[in-house]
């Protein structure tokens, strides 16, 4: 995990605002653990990260992450709110549904990207390597989809494609957002989840953005 725990202390150290932006840590193996709460110092982030542990008994509990975080962590706060996830995307052991982490985030208004790190599957096991494999292109297809209709966008590392790089990328898009907002038809906010598209004239251009709002 030293590489990871690197490229995380990098990024926040380079994104962070004094005084304007805040970050937190938390890891989602077989619980769902915040190391350190809502912080601007970097020494605090930087001893969350060294806390970061592989544990022994196997789980992933994602999608709890990502609602527990959006209830508890980011929806009483106002401004840009993102999550970025280190993980392979496969939920395992958990309890709540992509779909309900989805509306979790959406209600929070918190953007979702993902860092997908997936180890190589071994052959000599046919149908291991076959129920793997399968898991790994669901998580990767989960990821994709939380990214999507949060307005994200889903990374993956390889040989060509760097943690370090990755980072740069979501850094620079987090510093050059826009945000356009518009009153709905409606004179009272209805609850309901209802979805938006958004274009643009140059067809060569592309837009990341949420598919939709839940009027509030």
């Amino acid at each position: 995990m030293e590489q990871e725990r690197r490229a995380s202390y990098t990024f926040l150290d380079q994104t962070l605002r004094e005084g304007k932006d805040q970050a937190f840590v938390a890891h989602f193996d077989n619980r769902v653990e915040t190391l350190q709460g809502l912080t601007s110092s970097r020494s605090e982030l930087a001893s969350a990260l060294s806390r970061l542990r592989i544990p022994t008994e196997f789980a992933t509990l994602i999608y709890s992450a990502i609602k527990e975080s959006s209830e508890d962590v980011t929806r009483q706060q106002r401004g840009r709110k993102a999550f970025i996830l280190l993980t392979d995307g496969v939920a395992f052991k958990d309890d709540t549904s992509i779909g309900t982490a989805i509306e979790f985030a959406q209600r929070a208004d918190t953007i979702i990207y993902s860092i997908r790190f997936s180890d190589h599957i071994a052959v000599y096991r046919p149908v291991r390597a076959t129920i793997l494999a399968a898991a790994s292109e669901r998580g990767k297809q989960g990821l994709h989809r939380m990214a999507d209709e949060t307005g994200g966008v889903s990374y993956e590392v390889s040989k060509s494609r760097s943690i370090e790089a990755i980072y740069s990328q979501i850094e620079d898009v987090l510093r050059n957002q826009y945000s356009i907002g518009y009153t709905p038809p409606r004179s009272q906010p209805d609850g309901k989840y209802h979805k938006i598209k958004l274009t643009t004239r140059d067809r060569h251009l592309t837009v990341h953005t949420r598919n939709g709002y839940y009027a509030k």
